[in-house]
């Protein structure tokens, strides 16, 4: 599923949450948002995917239920067990979304928070007061966000964006048996630079104990096939592959996170969300490409990153 959802000036932020919960739980008509939703500057394309998630909490971490909600899908390789996403909009002027291992409804209370997912700067920004757009990328296995408003995209923290990403399970220890979390909340600007903006719920490290918070960081990379973890993405080149016909070609790389550090391999995300890595410094946000005879849209991420996403 991909989004354009274009709100008013003057919108409630209970409003943005409402319209938000309801295209990720699978509302196809644009028409049927809050009179805050600006139809004509909006679009829900599903012709990949459906948006893949429930709400699961109508109250998330705010403790209330006009600006906060926690949504959850069913892991895609344990149908079982749960991915749990809370959207909170209690600060002005941030979409904040966090992921937990578990989240109990009675207690509104979740555990293993992904480390720095609610603070602001790694969030998506919105523009109440002037109007602006949110850009939901989401599947069963994955929900990412985008923004734009005063004219400028993406968290504070390198006008990037964010979500939560099902991964698959590389390490030994990882299995569905075991009932690791396999998913992770990341801000993309990861991918500029040596700041960590990726975090698992829980996972185990190299001293075979179970690290959660700060201590679960994941590091991007792309991999050569998908059963060997290869170029880490904060030197990535800028020389273009060739073709066939050897004429300079657009390459899409899928993604993996894991940590060499610690001994934890983590797993590819591009077989469960079909979002790829392409070519580093080139093209506009929403400049559209063609892979495999599928409309891909690209997204910034910071100055140089663009991340090709599936249309639909």
């Amino acid at each position: 599923m991909y989004a354009v959802y274009q709100y008013k000036a003057g919108s409630t932020a209970a409003n943005i949450l409402a319209d938000v919960i309801k295209i990720l739980t699978g509302t196809t008509l644009v028409s049927s948002l809050s009179t805050n939703c600006v139809v004509s500057g909006s679009s829900i394309t599903t012709t990949a995917s459906a948006a893949g998630w429930g709400l699961y909490s109508s109250t998330g971490t705010s403790g209330s239920s006009s600006t906060s909600a926690v949504l959850s899908a069913a892991c895609l390789d344990n149908p079982t067990q749960s991915v749990y996403m809370d959207l909170n909009v209690a600060t002005a002027g941030y979409l904040i979304v966090n992921g937990f291992e578990t989240w109990s409804i009675v207690g509104v209370s979740g555990t293993n928070e992904t480390f720095t997912s609610s603070t602001v700067g790694n969030c998506q920004r919105t523009l109440i007061a002037s109007g602006g757009y949110l850009y939901i990328h989401a599947n069963q296995g994955h929900a990412f966000f985008h923004s734009l408003q005063g004219g400028v995209y993406g968290s504070s923290n390198g006008t990037a964006p964010c979500g939560i990403f099902q991964r698959t399970r590389r390490s030994a220890w990882d299995t569905t048996a075991a009932g690791y979390p396999p998913f992770f909340w990341v801000n993309f600007d990861s991918l500029e630079g040596s700041t960590v903006y990726a975090y698992a719920p829980r996972y185990v490290n190299n001293l075979a104990a179970d690290v959660t918070g700060v201590n679960a960081p994941l590091y991007g990379f792309t991999h050569l096939g998908y059963s060997a973890i290869g170029q880490l993405l904060t030197t990535q080149t800028t020389t273009l592959p060739l073709d066939s016909s050897k004429d300079l070609l657009h390459p899409f790389w899928p993604l993996a996170w894991a940590n060499y550090v610690l001994g934890m391999m983590g797993g590819d995300i591009t077989g469960y969300s079909d979002v790829w890595l392409t070519t580093y410094a080139y093209g506009s946000f929403g400049d559209t490409t063609t892979y495999n005879s599928n409309t891909y849209v690209i997204w910034t991420s910071g100055t140089n990153r663009r991340i090709a996403l599936r249309l639909g």
